[in-house]
């Protein structure tokens, strides 16, 4: 079993990624770096590669509040 700061740790990374996989449009259309986004890759493959950068992030977050992904200590 993890410990409990990995765990709250790993759940939140993973809230916020879904959270902002969900609100994905907005993000492109309401922020400089979403307008960036899509003005280097259009505005459908740019809602497409937040999202799928956005659910990469929160499978690594389950995976560290699972304990399978370890985080570093010094």
């Amino acid at each position: 079993m993890p410990p409990p700061d990995q765990i709250l740790m790993g759940t939140a990374i993973a809230g916020v990624c879904l959270l902002g996989a969900w609100n994905s449009p907005w993000l492109i259309e309401q922020t400089r770096k979403g307008h960036r986004l899509a003005d280097w890759l259009g505005p459908l493959r740019a809602v497409r590669t937040l999202r799928i950068t956005l659910i990469c992030g929160a499978i690594l977050g389950a995976l560290l509040a699972g304990g399978i992904l370890n985080p570093v200590r010094w």
